[in-house]
């Protein structure tokens, strides 16, 4: 009987070491070819993100790709990156949706926020304003063909919002962030602008 369940146990164990194996050699063969974040053009390894591939990787594949692609638009001159955010992307929103099913996607929308921050303050004055009187006027431009997704939130929500905000960033961002709010309010008054709020 003791033969027989050694017997047993040996098979149980090779099956499965059999079926992990040939897992393992499916998984290899089959999983998705992301584009080396560091050598491809940085608009094909942004794109990916939006695709059904993107989804498909490991976790914290997916989380270092993000972050790799984040560190390469840091390479990019400002005003290319610009460009990029404001032209129209219909791939964007699936991207959005694509980062928010990774765990730990906060870190993803820091780091790049934290590098916008960081290379606006970085260019000249002289050439901050001209982008900042660009994103008053796209984003007044919303406003007008969106006005309720820029409602006043419930006093509750809006503090709970700054609070978790802020309490995600390190005291550079969050002065680099009061900065830029009173300098994109500022051009807007000079520009005419109400605020939204």
């Amino acid at each position: 009987m003791r033969r027989v369940l050694k017997i047993s146990l040996a098979t149980l164990i090779s099956i499965v070491i059999m079926l992990a194996s040939g897992w393992g050699i499916h998984r290899y063969f089959t999983y998705p070819n992301a584009p080396d974040v560091k050598t491809a053009k940085l608009d094909d390894a942004v794109a990916f993100m939006s695709t059904d591939e993107f989804n498909r990787m490991l976790q914290r594949d997916r989380k270092r790709y993000a972050m790799g692609v984040v560190e390469r638009m840091r390479e990019q001159p400002f005003k290319d990156l610009v460009s990029s955010v404001m032209k129209p992307d219909p791939t964007r929103k699936q991207m959005a949706e694509n980062v928010k099913k990774i765990d730990g996607h906060e870190e993803i929308g820091q780091a790049l926020y934290a590098m916008f921050l960081d290379r606006f303050y970085q260019e000249p004055p002289a050439q901050r304003t001209v982008y900042l009187m660009m994103f008053a006027g796209a984003r007044q431009s919303e406003i007008a063909k969106h006005p309720e997704r820029f409602g006043l939130p419930t006093p509750d929500k809006f503090k709970a919002d700054v609070a978790k905000f802020f309490a995600r960033q390190p005291p550079r961002v969050q002065a680099l962030t009061g900065q830029f709010l009173i300098d994109l309010r500022r051009q807007r008054q000079m520009l005419g602008m109400k605020d939204p709020w």
